[in-house]
């Protein structure tokens, strides 16, 4: 697994942390908002990725799962594959 998607898991858990736990901090404010933003940002990614996700091999609820987690650094990955067949 990559740094990015490692450094993502851990922005993801202390989001949920976060959320979890009460608290008036400042830290605790911004995680939320980071966590609202992954949500829209990566549902977003989903919608403009579709086909990208659809004609990948594998399980479509899988890749759309990993791109929630993920975003970009599970559709790159994809995108690279998929253009270096269409090249062949």
């Amino acid at each position: 697994m990559s740094i990015h998607k490692v450094l993502t898991l851990l922005i993801w858990l202390a989001g949920i942390v976060a959320f979890l736990i009460p608290s008036d901090s400042n830290i605790a404010s911004i995680l939320k908002v980071v966590v609202l933003f992954l949500i829209v940002a990566h549902a977003i990614e989903v919608a403009v990725f579709w086909k990208v996700l659809n004609k990948a091999p594998g399980s479509l609820a899988g890749h759309v799962f990993s791109t929630m987690l993920f975003g970009l650094f599970h559709i790159g990955p994809l995108k690279k594959v998929q253009e270096s067949a269409v090249t062949r």
